[in-house]
């Protein structure tokens, strides 16, 4: 790695640090974005007499900061317009423009609209009884109907802050909305946006299975509306959920793709030979289909960080110089962190970049798509190198967010990652673009990337069937950065920057880092002989948590969102309506490394109560369930009697309590 490029991931460092220094200070105080700006310019000015190098990370550091801090009181002045607007609880007009569109369930579409009145960007449902839907897209000014909610915001004691990507929350009915005006025509958003809406349409209309279909609309669209839970599911538990999302390597195969033809073409005409390189030719044809395909795709993180990785890269080609993964790596998370500074928290940057930096520093990339026989062994294990590199990597934030690793990646990916880069997206591409100009044959090309897809997911089932995720409890701020310590020791012991024997013995003490609170909190016997209770805010319901003096755990409700009416309960339905216990109540018993509830009482069968157990039940154990007995003559709802038996087929007790009768666990008395 050069000096250039070192230093550039220095400044980045520097820079996510002080994002997370902020984030973890928004806790209690905001400090105001001018003071930190200030202060970073006095202290680069100081520092700049030691080096130079020294006095630009410490301003990178500040800037970090102040961007975090300005974007979190803005986010926190608009929840607070919003809140107010909201207080009347009536029915309102609400008039802005449309931000982004994105259909997420057959029957209704979600947007982000920039509400006029208070500034805000608020999530806006709008709910049709049909599959056409009203036709809005980005750039529309519409106005709505309906009432205005605060966003939820699951905040969890001890947790790391939260996106604040919408201040509230509105949803409306077709007849209620109304679009006043139309954006410009070449406004590039709009333009995406129906560019995807087209392709998501074709690739429906096709033959094949449903899951194949399902997959190849992700892979190439980004849209995952629709998408069988048996795929999703499968996909996950295999660890291959990245074939779902349009993922850098599906940018990078696209680039790489169109560089290579454009290449081949440039230097089969002679004419543009003599006057262009084909190279630079080539980069100067590759950088706007990469920048084209990630405003389609929805401009994801990890395309975005892909995007300024390959433009780096295409840069390299047309200026003859050789692209640097480290430096490459450094100006995305530059770029993200500096425009969107909340993303830093969210999963899809901690796991895209962990995995791209595990491929830039370890040495490796993914096979190439078209390596040829001749290559087959050293492919297989580059990819095997590249697997295991970013299981590795991956690991910590897969069990901080999602509370398991799943190990079957390894493997699975040997088979996902090359079938979908070299096989699903190209086919799925040509056969869109065929299509222009020979529909059959263009259907005919997309059948069999439907049909290959089909085979991921079924290898990823019958994998995922042998080699079950690990649950594992997410680890603390200490343990992520012992972690980080000793993975920099290890490379650099491999890089021949250190001694072995340093870089072991910098591993070892790392690791015994983390061990060292939970032996300080055995040996001092913290937190035994204590009743600790928390209120967990996920919405519009209730769900607290309880841990008892003697180590058993109650859960009083579960949180739910009011999503259905009557016995309407489809799955897409029941996982929306799960989203705070999945959000607030699951990751609370996650970082509090609970993974048994001893005693599940739900007050009352509203979903805003019990819904959230829908998300607990297949991740944590339940041994008790207390609920009321039904009326004579009234039944419980349909999906709260599915959650009752499919908690009681799990194993769980169902128990009717007695009222008014003390029930004694250890010293503590509880009474219905």
């Amino acid at each position: 790695m050069s000096v250039s490029a070192s230093r550039l991931v220095v400044f980045a460092f520097a820079c996510l640090a002080g994002i997370i220094v902020a984030g973890e200070l928004s806790k209690v105080l905001i400090l105001p974005w001018q003071a930190l700006v200030a202060l970073g310019l006095w202290a680069g000015l100081a520092a700049r007499k030691r080096s130079a190098v020294w006095a630009l990370a410490v301003l990178m550091f500040c800037a970090g900061a102040a961007r975090f801090s300005h974007e979190e009181g803005a986010a926190r002045a608009a929840q607070a317009a919003v809140r107010a607007a909201a207080a009347s609880g009536e029915h309102r007009v609400v008039e802005g423009s449309v931000r982004s569109v994105e259909r997420r369930h057959p029957d209704r579409l979600a947007l982000v609209l920039r509400e006029r009145e208070t500034d805000a960007d608020l999530r806006f449902t709008v709910v049709f009884g049909d599959d056409s839907g009203p036709s809005i897209l980005p750039g529309d000014r519409v106005e709505a109907r309906g009432r205005v909610r605060p966003a939820a915001r699951y905040r969890l004691p001890g947790t790391a802050p939260r996106a604040r990507r919408f201040a509230g929350s509105l949803s409306a009915e077709a007849g209620d909305v109304e679009v006043v005006s139309k954006g410009a025509r070449a406004d590039p958003r709009r333009l995406a946006a129906r560019a995807q809406s087209r392709l998501v349409a074709w690739i429906s209309a096709r033959g094949g299975p449903e899951e194949g279909r399902a997959v190849v609309r992700a892979a190439l669209t980004g849209d995952r509306g629709g998408m069988p839970e048996s795929a999703a599911g499968a996909l996950r538990d295999a660890g291959a959920a990245h074939v779902l999302a349009v993922s850098g390597l599906h940018l990078a195969a696209v680039a790489g793709m169109t560089f290579l033809v454009a290449r081949r073409l440039a230097a089969a005409i002679p004419g543009l030979a003599i006057r262009i390189r084909p190279a630079r030719a080539a980069a100067l044809c590759a950088a706007p289909v990469a920048i084209l395909y990630t405003l389609v795709t929805g401009a994801q993180t990890s395309t975005v960080r892909a995007l300024v990785m390959a433009l780096v890269a295409l840069f390299g080609a047309a200026s003859d110089r050789r692209p640097r993964g480290p430096e490459a790596l450094a100006l995305a998370a530059l770029a993200i962190a500096l425009s969107s500074p909340h993303a830093v928290f969210e999963p899809a940057f901690q796991l895209s970049f962990s995995a791209a930096a595990a491929l830039v520093f370890g040495g490796t990339s993914p096979a190439a798509p078209r390596a040829g026989l001749a290559r087959a062994a050293g492919a297989i294990r580059s990819l095997t190198r590249a697997s295991v590199l970013t299981a590795a990597a991956t690991a910590p934030f897969t069990a901080l967010h999602f509370g398991y690793v799943a190990v079957a990646g390894v493997v699975t990916n040997l088979v996902a990652v090359p079938l979908t880069s070299s096989a699903v997206l190209p086919l799925g591409l040509v056969g869109a673009g065929l299509s222009m100009l020979w529909p059959a044959a263009g259907a005919a090309v997309v059948g069999v990337a439907i049909w290959i897809a089909d085979r991921v997911v079924a290898i990823s089932a019958a994998v995922a069937g042998v080699l079950e995720p690990w649950p594992l409890p997410p680890p603390a701020p200490h343990e992520l950065a012992a972690l980080a310590v000793a993975a920099g020791a290890l490379w650099a012991g491999a890089r021949g920057h250190v001694r072995l024997r340093g870089a072991a013995g910098g591993c070892a003490m790392a690791l015994a880092a983390c061990a060292l609170p939970g032996l300080a909190t055995a040996f001092a016997g913290q937190g035994e002989g204590e009743l600790r209770v928390t209120f967990l805010e996920v919405g519009h319901g209730d769900a607290s948590v309880l841990e008892l003096p003697n180590g058993e755990v109650w859960l009083v409700d579960a949180g739910g969102q009011l999503v259905w009416s009557g016995d309407d309960e489809p799955s897409a339905r029941r996982r929306l309506a799960a989203i705070p216990g999945e959000r607030a109540v699951l990751e609370y018993l996650r970082h509090r490394r609970i993974d048994e509830i001893d005693r599940v009482i739900v007050s009352h069968a509203h979903a805003d109560h019990y819904a959230g157990l829908f998300a607990i039940a297949g991740q944590v154990r339940v041994d008790e369930l207390w609920i009321a007995r039904p009326h004579a003559g009234r039944s419980y709802p349909k999906s709260y009697r599915a959650l009752v038996a499919a908690l009681a087929l799990g194993g769980t007790r169902i128990v009717y309590p007695r009222l008014d009768v003390p029930y004694r666990s250890g010293d503590v008395k509880a009474r219905v």
